[in-house]
């Protein structure tokens, strides 16, 4: 991976820090990357990977968010070189699920919210389709129609989940897995 690109938009009302288990409600490893937003905010980390994911590649990660006010989000996407979304897996705060957002537009997943986080898999299983495996559950989609579909980069957000250490949003394990 390439390093991280840290950006808070709508405001100063987010930002990043590394989590450890004594930060509030995350269930994860002993450190984590944390992400918080509130007021508007959006708090956006950009990571380009070394190498483009191949078909048959893997990116692996764990996601935590214990809450999220009506109407926050948090989320992961997957990206091209030019930084344009080619799929989003994301919580909207309100809603019992989980939705993905690829060429099928934005919907819902049978992937209930969990406040005890989730090992999350996307997986190439050719230059346009994807397998997303979360727990038990296997959501597979194809890219959005993008001038270049290679995935190259990843963005985790926190736009506006609220104030205090139970809406932040936790990430750690990020990895590329080969066939």
């Amino acid at each position: 991976f390439g390093g991280w690109s840290l950006s808070v938009s709508n405001g100063a009302n987010g930002g990043f820090f590394t989590a450890t288990t004594a930060n509030g409600d995350m269930s994860m490893a002993v450190r984590a990357w944390g992400l918080w937003a509130n007021s508007g905010a959006t708090a956006s980390a950009f990571r380009t990977l070394n190498q483009p994911l191949a078909t048959g590649q893997a990116l692996a990660l764990r996601i935590d968010n214990s809450n999220v006010q009506s109407g926050g989000q948090v989320g992961i996407g997957l990206l091209n070189a030019a930084g344009q979304t080619l799929t989003e897996f994301f919580f909207i705060g309100g809603q019992a699920t989980y939705r993905v957002n690829d060429r099928a537009g934005s919907r819902t997943t049978l992937i209930p919210w969990s406040n005890n986080g989730w090992d999350l898999v996307f997986r190439m299983a050719s230059a346009t389709d994807y397998h997303l495996s979360c727990g038990p559950y296997i959501v597979s989609g194809l890219l959005k129609t993008q001038p270049d579909q290679v995935v190259s980069q990843i963005r985790l957000w926190n736009a506006n989940a609220r104030t205090g250490s139970s809406y932040d949003f936790y990430v750690d394990q990020v990895r590329v897995l080969n066939p």
